[in-house]
């Protein structure tokens, strides 16, 4: 989705490049950036950060079904510019 050449971890600073991971699927129907476990827990985990420089984010959003007589995805591209 992104292949541009970043330095990793990623910082604060940074304006390009990827801020959040990947986690495995849950029922929730919620995400959080950072998840809440690190925000209760007052830690800055080593591959999420929130940004605190204005940039761009593109998240790719995916769902599924998990039936088992054939599942289905489907997902959507969404961009958001944090000022």
């Amino acid at each position: 989705m992104d292949n541009t050449v970043t330095v990793m971890p990623s910082s604060t600073t940074s304006t390009t490049g990827p801020a959040f991971r990947v986690f495995l699927p849950t029922t929730s129907r919620s995400r959080t950036f950072l998840r809440l476990q690190d925000i209760r827990n007052n830690t800055t985990p080593t591959w999420e950060v929130l940004s605190n420089v204005a940039r761009s984010y593109r998240f790719r959003f995916v769902v599924r079904d998990s039936n088992a007589g054939g599942g289905f995805t489907n997902q959507r591209l969404r961009g958001i510019v944090v000022r």
